[in-house]
C-alpha cells in the first residue's frame, strides 16, 4: 500500500501498482468511486476537471505486495508498497496539468538528484 506522510493527502492510503520516484496526487471536491484523493501513477493518468494536483516524492525504494481476493473475480494484485512526503516546492501548475510536460519535470528532477556519500568523499580527500 502506498501512504502519505504529509501535505494534503496526509494519511491517505492507496492502493497503486506503480511507485514512481515523483507522483501527482488529485484531490477532489466530489466523490470519485470511494475516493477523493487519486494518485496519477499510471503513464496514461490524466487529471479529471476540478481536481487539485499536488506533487510528492517517494522516500526510499518501493516493495511489492501480491494481495488476493477472496472471489476468483478479484484474483490477485501486484501492489506498490511506498511512502510519499511532500515537496515544499511545487511545479507551476502547467506542468502538473499536462502529462508530457510532468514526464520531462520527473526525469530532469531525477537526474539532478545526486545522493550524497560521506564515505566516497572522505576517500577522495584522503587519496
Amino acid at each position: 500500500m502506498t501512504t502519505f506522510v504529509d501535505g494534503p493527502a496526509h494519511g491517505a492510503v492507496l492502493a497503486l501498482t506503480r511507485a514512481p520516484i515523483f507522483l501527482r496526487v488529485a484531490i477532489s471536491d466530489q466523490r470519485v468511486g470511494n475516493h477523493k484523493i487519486d494518485a496519477l501513477d499510471l503513464l496514461t493518468d490524466t487529471p479529471r476537471p476540478g481536481e487539485r494536483l499536488f506533487a510528492y516524492r517517494r522516500h526510499g525504494a518501493p516493495g511489492f505486495a501480491f494481495v488476493c481476493g477472496r472471489s476468483r473475480k478479484r484474483g490477485c494484485m501486484r501492489l506498490a508498497v511506498a511512502e510519499y512526503h511532500y515537496l515544499k516546492k511545487q511545479p507551476a501548475p502547467e506542468i502538473m496539468q499536462d502529462v508530457a510536460k510532468w514526464r520531462a519535470w520527473a526525469a530532469e528532477q531525477a537526474m539532478n538528484r545526486r545522493p550524497s556519500n560521506p564515505e566516497k568523499k572522505q576517500r577522495g580527500k584522503a587519496e
